[in-house]
Formats: C-alpha cells, structure tokens, sequence
C-alpha cells in the first residue's frame, strides 16, 4: 500500500475539477456481447447524475456496481472501462509478448487512493488467466498509486440489491422537492433515529403528506439521511441524519 496524506487527497476530491481525468479515462473499448456468445450478457445503458452522461454497463453485475456508486456519498467520480492493462504472455517462440486487458472501472472515492475495480460473476481460484489478468492489473494500479480490488456485488445480500435498486431511482431531484426538504431536514433532530411514517407525521398530523414520501427516499439516496440497507426500505424504516457523511456501502469498500 503506498502512503498518502489522506487529508491532502480529500481536499483534492473536495474541489477538484475533473476535465483532465474525463479526456485520460474515457472508455477504452465499445460495450457489447460479442465474445459471449455462449453466455451472452445484458447490456444497457443509464443516466449518471454523479457523471452527467450515459454509463454503459454489459452485465447486471456491473450495472448494480455502478448504482452502488451512484448512492455512494463518498464517490466523486468513476470512469468506465478506463485503461489498457498490459498483459504479458510467451508466444510459440519463448518471446515476451502482451495483450491489453481492460478492467471494468477506475473509482475516485473521497479519503481513499484512486481504485481499479474489476467485477466479477463469483470467484474461480482455478481460473489462471483471471490470475494472470489480476496480477497485471495489481501491477499496472500500483505503479499509478492506485489500489486495486476484484468486486462480486451479487454476493452481496439481496434485500441490499433490491434496495439499491429501489433507490437509484430517487437520485435525480424534481423542482417540487426544493422546498420540502428544509422542513423535512428541520424536523429531524440530529441524533435520533426516527421511523419514516413518524416523521410524516411529525411534519403534519392533519393533512395528507404521502407526497413528502419520494423526497424522504430521494434523502436516503443521495446520503443525506442514513438507514438499514440490509431491510426493505418503507414508510416503517428508521431512518437518521447522516452527520458525518458516512457511506451507507462502507464496508464494501474497505480495501482488502
């Protein structure tokens, strides 16, 4: 692990512009399923608002990965098939040679070392060119003072993933949430915990605020109120104010 001064880096993140970055890890290759004609991938697109683009994806594993960072409030920014990953190899010869690998994505996380990720379906320890690949790209993300992690995100638990997915849809913030949220901030006292339907009521117990709803989720998505992602997220959930900005994701990405 290289060292840093991790106070330094976020302030870097904090302010940064990202123009430089945008040009260097724009997407290597195209997106498609091709090479899996035996087992051919989803493949889609979404608008990043954390991006301000389209995010292409080519597996459900990679689409999931790239909403955990969406609702992640300590990401700053990622890039999608980033770089060209040499990949060594002897040919017929006994010569040197290489080939490029692309990893999936390169992750800008606040108080964390840039991260090459690379997703996967589940792990094969006797799979050796996964091996081979995966020693190339230590290799290649050590050299740019970056760390490097292989990610599996449908291990994690399903009531997680459905919750992520629920959520992604309440990133993008309508005109009409403007002004409800400083009420809603405004009724939540900053250390308890609170259940959604009773800060409803908090706010008014006589007319009707099930339209205060999405604005409470929309809060739970971009990081501004915490809760248990680990059960379904309804009008029953407790929910918190999120004070120090902690990712609701933060054990997932602990570096290994």
């Amino acid at each position: 692990m290289v060292a840093i001064n991790l106070e330094e880096f976020e302030m870097d993140l904090r302010y940064k512009t990202w123009g430089v970055e945008d040009q260097l890890y724009s997407p290597k290759r195209k997106v498609d399923n091709k090479i899996s004609w035996k087992h051919p991938h989803i493949i889609g697109s979404f608008y990043s608002n954390k991006m301000e683009r389209a995010v292409e994806y080519q597996s459900l594993n990679e689409c999931y990965f790239y909403f955990l960072l969406e609702l992640d409030i300590l990401t700053k920014r990622y890039y999608v098939q980033p770089v060209k990953v040499p990949v060594p190899y002897y040919d017929s010869n006994g010569v040197v040679r290489c080939w490029e690998h692309v990893p999936d994505v390169l992750v800008f996380r606040q108080g964390q070392l840039p991260c090459l990720y690379q997703i996967k379906e589940a792990p094969d320890p006797l799979d050796k060119r996964i091996e081979t690949v995966n020693k190339a790209c230590f290799k290649y993300a050590e050299s740019h003072k970056w760390n490097y992690k292989v990610v599996y995100p449908k291990q994690l638990p399903d009531e997680v993933i459905r919750n992520i997915k629920m959520l992604i849809g309440f990133v993008k913030r309508s005109k009409y949430y403007e002004q409800h949220i400083p009420l809603i901030m405004s009724r939540m006292k900053s250390s308890e915990q609170l259940k959604i339907v009773e800060l409803l009521k908090n706010i008014s117990s006589e007319s009707n605020t099930l339209y205060l709803i999405p604005i409470i989720y929309h809060l739970i998505a971009i990081g501004l109120f915490s809760c248990d992602l680990t059960k379904q997220i309804n009008i029953n959930s407790e929910i918190s104010v999120n004070l120090f900005e902690e990712s609701h994701f933060k054990t997932y990405f602990m570096e290994a």
